[in-house]
């Protein structure tokens, strides 16, 4: 799928842990196939328009399943949700999140 970024969407599970505390692990729900949008991408007008600085917006199908609570996994770097924004009348969703420092290599 030329242009497209394969993601995991993890979901926040609450267990207890040997010592019966209480531990919160993400788990692995479901992958999409998505469009990814950076600073200066213009190929999907909405997604361009709601981009910022070291923010990165992936499109996918629309799921009213997907929560901001989640967190997202491209490229094997686990990411939470910095925003959902709903594209047409369940036509798509648009996932923000943000890049750090580390993903520009510190700037060197």
């Amino acid at each position: 799928m030329a242009g497209k970024t394969k993601i995991l969407l993890l979901r926040p599970a609450d267990r207890q842990d040997s010592t019966g505390e209480l531990v919160s692990e993400p788990t692995p729900w479901r992958h999409f196939w998505a469009v990814k949008t950076e600073n200066g991408g213009r190929t999907n007008l909405f997604a361009s328009r709601i981009v910022h600085e070291n923010s990165v917006v992936l499109t996918i199908p629309y799921n009213k399943e997907v929560t901001a609570n989640m967190l997202v996994e491209v490229d094997g770097q686990r990411r939470p949700i910095e925003g959902l924004y709903e594209e047409g009348f369940r036509k798509a969703l648009h996932i923000v999140v943000t890049k750090n420092d580390l993903d520009y290599n510190a700037g060197y």
